[in-house]
């Protein structure tokens, strides 16, 4: 019986794959991989050309504290945004699901629309 061939993947192709699914399953995780290898390369260069002295490392505090309070501006009006998105879904789902129960004439139907309506009430849709 003959064994089916295994094709040997080059490092490009694994790193690909890795990375494709790093960026599908772990986007998080990704941000912090890439932060930590572009922060080691610019310490590494910064370090071997003696860039640093303690005046650099007052504007790193500042820059710091800039960037948190940036953060999180943009985390809440993100989060702001991400509710008016899925509340607007919501809202539409139930109208859908709304019209195609209209069609159904069973008790389960009825009692299905009604859940619907009083979902949207609460939405604040009339």
């Amino acid at each position: 019986m003959r064994r089916p061939q295994q094709t040997q993947r080059t490092f490009q192709e694994s790193f690909r794959i890795w990375l494709e699914e790093l960026s599908a399953n772990g986007p998080v995780v990704l941000a912090v991989y890439v932060f930590l290898m572009v922060t080691a390369i610019i310490l590494l260069v910064t370090f071997a050309c003696g860039f640093y002295n303690w005046a650099f490392f007052e504007n790193i505090m500042v820059e710091a504290h800039g960037m948190i309070f940036d953060l999180l501006v943009i985390g809440v009006f993100v989060g702001w945004l991400t509710g008016l998105g899925q509340r607007r879904v919501a809202i539409e789902r139930y109208k859908e699901e709304i019209d195609d129960f209209l069609g159904w004439h069973n008790e389960e139907a009825m009692h299905r629309i009604v859940g619907n309506i009083k979902r949207l009430n609460r939405e604040g849709v009339t």
